[in-house]
């Protein structure tokens, strides 16, 4: 009776940490392609801003053009972190844009998909300043590729968000869980003779357990608003700082 116990205990073990590495392997793809997100998105932003000073106009031209795409980019970013953690009052350079129209279709929040909607407008503005220009077509196309690339990022993050971890391996670990919680103290019981000390060793073995067990089920959302949530708003406040 006692090796088979230890079997079930082993067998229990191995898969509870089987289910911690693949939680904690979600909670790093999570963060993986939010940071591809941003820096793809960062370096969009800043080649548009290094290809533009070789465009003919005025500094004031330069100047109007840098503050209205720093403020799409900025915005573009924002919705995509209000959509992977649900944070309404994510900052962004609001100001940056407060004298065009986009900023009043945000204000009114008649989009539906305000990550795809602000692409748009970006793809928009680039095609709209760079279609002559100095620098040739295949290099210009990078601002176009980075912008892409970080839209791959975004849609790879909300991939990991929204595909729950498989039912039947859950259920399956609550149902051992609860039958390790059940049948623990009655093997301790059996085989320890002192009753403080049954207990002492129950305790610690079914909370080794169920700590781990929630350990992973933290570790499976890496988005929210939780405190052991990827920290989405001081992402976006660190690529404001940088576009700033």
């Amino acid at each position: 009776g006692e090796f088979v116990y230890q079997v079930f205990t082993y067998i229990l073990g191995f898969a509870m940490v089987f289910r911690v590495n693949l939680a904690y392997n979600r909670w790093w793809e999570g963060r993986f392609w939010v940071e591809q997100m941003s820096s793809k998105w960062f370096d969009s932003c800043q080649q548009s801003i290094a290809f533009d000073f070789h465009s003919q106009g005025s500094e004031l031209d330069h100047w109007e053009f840098r503050v209205r795409i720093t403020g799409l980019y900025s915005l573009l970013h924002r919705e995509a972190i209000r959509e992977l953690g649900h944070i309404e009052d994510t900052p962004w350079l609001r100001h940056h844009l407060e004298s065009t129209s986009w900023y009043d279709e945000m204000q009114r929040q008649e989009l539906k998909d305000g990550v795809v909607q602000c692409c748009e407008w970006i793809y928009v503005t680039l095609s709209g300043r760079f279609r002559n220009h100095a620098v040739k077509p295949p290099i210009v196309s990078r601002m176009y590729q980075e912008l892409s690339n970080g839209l791959l990022g975004f849609h790879n993050a909300v991939m990991v968000k929204t595909t729950p971890f498989p039912f039947p391996f859950a259920q399956l670990m609550s149902l051992t869980m609860t039958l390790l919680m059940v049948t623990f103290p009655v093997v301790a019981c059996k085989y320890v003779r002192d009753v403080s000390g049954a207990m002492f060793f129950t305790w610690v073995s079914t909370f080794g357990y169920f700590m781990m067990a929630e350990l992973a089920s933290e570790m499976e959302q890496p988005f929210g608003d939780d405190d052991t949530d990827l920290p989405l708003i001081a992402y976006q406040v660190d690529f404001d700082r940088g576009l700033s």
